[in-house]
């Protein structure tokens, strides 16, 4: 029996970051314009912003125009850390994405 696909969806990769050394302590932004250009939107607040697993710190998060700018420290050699992004909107819009970020001894 063959089977046929009626519907399918591009199913997009995860971004990811370059590279970080568990010794970085480095500013990174992830810019959402393209995203919410379709709305004509801009980001109001970060809602949440957070590493998974544990050992990577994220902090100073700042909104600059429409990339989410936060500073991240430490982590582990050989892990690669999920980057969590919660915003809503001036729309009233909530959005959440995710960039992954690998750690690596550089």
């Amino acid at each position: 029996m063959q089977t046929s696909v009626i519907n399918t969806v591009y199913v997009p990769v995860i971004p990811a970051f370059p590279n970080k050394d568990p010794s970085d302590n480095l500013n990174y932004g992830a810019d959402f314009t393209d995203l919410l250009s379709i709305d004509n939107d801009s980001i109001a607040s970060i809602l949440s912003l957070t590493a998974t697993p544990p050992g990577l710190t994220i902090e100073d998060q700042a909104i600059v125009g429409n990339i989410v700018a936060f500073r991240a420290e430490g982590g582990t050699a050989g892990v690669r850390y999920k980057i969590d992004f919660e915003i809503f909107t001036i729309g009233g819009n909530t959005y959440n994405r995710s960039v992954m970020m690998p750690v690596v001894n550089l």
